[in-house]
C-alpha cells in the first residue's frame, strides 16, 4: 500500500502561518481562533502592534483579510481542512 507524503493542515494553522509571514511574529492560537469564531476582535490590535515595517501603510483588518485569503488557498498537493 502506498503511503501519502501529504501533510494535513487546518485553516487555523494556515491562518497563523500567514499572519506570521505578514507580521514577523506568530499570534497565539486562541487569539486567532476567537477572531475566526467572531468572539472578539483583539487580533486586529495585535496585528497593529506587530505589523512588519515593510507594510506601514496597512491597516490591521487589511492584514487579517490578506492572511485569511492566503490561508484559504493551501499549497498545491496539500491535504487540508477548512475548519479550524
Amino acid at each position: 500500500m502506498h503511503k501519502s507524503n501529504k501533510v494535513t493542515t487546518t485553516m487555523l494553522s494556515r491562518f497563523q502561518d500567514a499572519l506570521t509571514l505578514l507580521c514577523g511574529e506568530r499570534p497565539s492560537e486562541s487569539l486567532c481562533r476567537e477572531w475566526m469564531q467572531d468572539l472578539n476582535d483583539e487580533l486586529q490590535g495585535w496585528v497593529l502592534h506587530h505589523i512588519s515595517p515593510l507594510t506601514p501603510w496597512a491597516t490591521g483588518i487589511g492584514i487579517i483579510d490578506a492572511a485569511y485569503a492566503m490561508a484559504s488557498e493551501p499549497e498545491e498537493g496539500e491535504d487540508y481542512d477548512h475548519q479550524s
